[in-house]
């Protein structure tokens, strides 16, 4: 069963919630924990899963019955560990260890659980149930020379 929300219903879900400086990554990942669990049908996921016996990697979300996991990148406006070269270093590994173990893994920044929460709950329902998501217009186009391409297929 799918249940579509508007955008707005779970914008509040996502209001800042405050904590100690440098915990930023662990307050963007409760935003999302708020969020999903909003959404009664993409219930059975797990928070800090250890998907591999090779490495001591650990998906932010997950749901294992379907190997389909939820990273949470934050600072990637502010040089957080995400856009940093050995963090990156890690997290490509632990994405490419993931899809040889038969992981589908979705990447949300944090500009996707502050400003679109519903779009990612959209994508995961894309995986776990099959319903068609929407194609939307990306919430940033970096500026080129080329031609702008517009709507994005997601």
């Amino acid at each position: 069963m799918t249940v579509h929300l508007r955008e707005s219903d779970l914008l509040h879900l996502g209001e800042k919630i405050t904590g100690k400086k440098g915990s930023g990554k662990k307050l963007l990942e409760e935003q999302f924990f708020r969020q999903l669990k909003h959404r009664a049908d993409i219930a059975g996921f797990s928070r800090q899963l250890r998907f591999s016996e090779q490495r001591d990697f650990k998906f932010d979300f997950s749901w294992s019955n379907h190997k389909l996991a939820c990273e949470i990148d934050g600072g990637i406006w502010s040089r957080g560990g995400h856009v940093r070269g050995l963090q990156f270093i890690s997290d490509c590994e632990k994405r490419n260890l993931a899809q040889m173990e038969g992981w589908r893994v979705l990447t949300f920044t944090s500009n996707d659980v502050k400003q679109r929460p519903g779009l990612c709950m959209q994508m995961i329902d894309r995986f776990l149930f099959g319903s068609a998501i929407p194609i939307v217009k990306p919430l940033y186009v970096a500026k080129s020379k080329k031609k702008q391409q517009g709507n994005l297929p997601l």
